[in-house]
């Protein structure tokens, strides 16, 4: 990844690439006068940003930071779980700012993001913004002017079957912004054997995962016999 942008008045260059040393990606940054290594350890450090004169990167499970292009105030701003391989840095004139990014599974993609607070002066909580099924094919992300996120990607269709080798349908241009949302799913299996009687207590075990933005404190439960019949 390659990022451009100015940092006290002048041009600056930010990248990741792999360095003499070792195999894994470090970050580079060209103030107009010479080349910086900012990092030099042994997980992958990629996908920079930079926003106003701060610049954001990818180190393995954490999102790194540096002011002014001064690597004596990197910080780490935030942490998350899954393999990221993207994020977006976003902001408006207000001063608000949004670290945008995805983390995709079989069949849908869920976007994430975290919020910058002024009054703590840090990065807060990571949220659900919205959830899309298929597959994404490129994206990016921007901050309105009340502090909402609004999103543009290129969504495609997953098919069943592949046609003519093809595992994707439709390729479809979407603009969309953040929501909330429930995205319940069973991650164990849930059962029960032995007879069912009527009018009895049927106890049942899962693991149920919320993905969603909103939180759930109840469903419904329905038990269906070989037939796919509701009981």
């Amino acid at each position: 990844s390659i990022e451009t942008g100015y940092i006290n008045n002048s041009n600056i260059v930010v990248y990741s690439a792999k360095s003499n040393l070792d195999e894994d990606l470090e970050i580079f940054y060209y103030n107009g006068a010479e080349t910086v290594e900012f990092t030099d350890d042994d997980v992958h450090d990629y996908s920079v940003d930079i926003l106003n004169d701060e610049v954001y990167w990818i180190s393995e499970n954490s999102i790194n930071c540096i002011t002014n292009g001064d690597i004596s105030t990197k910080q780490t701003v935030q942490t998350f779980d899954g393999t990221v391989t993207e994020i977006n840095v976003i902001g408006n004139d207000n001063g608000d700012k949004s670290i945008v990014w995805t983390l995709a599974d079989e069949s849908k993609v869920d976007f994430y993001a975290t919020d910058f607070n002024s009054e703590t002066n840090s990065f807060g909580i990571i949220r659900p913004i919205t959830t899309v099924g298929g597959v994404i094919r490129g994206w990016d992300a921007c901050l309105t002017s009340d502090g909402n996120i609004e999103l543009s990607y290129c969504n495609a269709e997953l098919l069943e079957e592949p046609i003519d080798g093809n595992h994707y349908g439709t390729l479809s241009l979407i603009q969309k912004a953040e929501e909330d949302f429930c995205d319940i799913s069973i991650i164990s299996e849930l059962g029960c054997s032995g007879y069912i009687a009527p009018n009895e207590e049927l106890t049942l075990t899962a693991d149920i995962y919320n993905r969603g933005s909103l939180p759930v404190n109840q469903f419904l439960v329905n038990v269906i016999d070989e037939n796919g019949s509701i009981i």
